[in-house]
């Protein structure tokens, strides 16, 4: 499922974050400071006037079989 956290009308850029294969959407966040990657990125002006950011979920594989 695709989460956005950050989008601009008519934009084509877009930063997907994709957790691994047993991460979650909390692989994005640093707990010692409670802070998301995504925020900090887009304290850059750069970023958060030219790029949509996203993050990409899936449910987390519990077995091989």
């Amino acid at each position: 499922m695709m989460n956005f956290k950050h989008q601009i009308a008519n934009n084509n850029k877009l930063i997907v974050f994709i957790h691994g294969f047993m991460g979650s959407e909390k692989t994005w966040e640093n707990t010692y400071i409670n802070r998301k990657l995504h925020d900090f990125l887009l304290e850059n002006n750069e970023i958060r006037e030219n790029f949509d950011m996203a993050l990409f979920t899936y449910d987390k594989c519990t077995g091989f079989f």
